[in-house]
């Protein structure tokens, strides 16, 4: 499995570059969350939010396969950010894991959006005090 990690600004209003809670971050799976893989990602999650960061962007486009531990992972993570004050959402999930998602129905729980500004926009409204990106005309 592979991560990659993008640090996105959640609205226009930079006034510290260096603040965790004004970006969001995205992070991109590849391969196979499952019973090996799991623990890594739940790492990998938990030490963001003890570094600050509380609104998390999970990108699955090329998440192949996952059970329950994978699961189990990302319920834990959106747990975690919720008792911080912070979210996760699902990005782009794929068709096949999207049917899983519905039988263990996850998307109850975690929002999913196929759409990254969307997602954003969804992200920043739970800034305190800060400006979201204002929608398009």
């Amino acid at each position: 499995m592979l991560f990659t990690l993008e640090f996105l600004p959640l609205g226009h209003d930079h006034s510290d570059e260096d603040d965790c809670a004004s970006h969001a971050v995205r992070v991109s799976v590849r391969g196979s969350l499952d019973l090996e893989d799991a623990s890594e990602a739940g790492l990998l999650l938990r030490t963001l939010a003890d570094g600050g960061a509380r609104r998390v962007a999970l990108n699955l486009e090329q998440l192949d396969y996952i059970d329950s531990t994978g699961i189990g992972a990302i319920i834990r993570a959106k747990k975690d950010l919720s008792a911080r004050g912070g979210d996760l959402v699902l990005l782009n999930v794929p068709p096949n894991i999207k049917d899983i998602f519905e039988l263990v129905n996850l998307k109850g729980f975690v929002r999913s959006f196929y759409d990254d500004d969307e997602a954003l926009r969804h992200l920043a409204a739970s800034l305190p005090g800060s400006d979201p990106f204002p929608d398009k005309p």
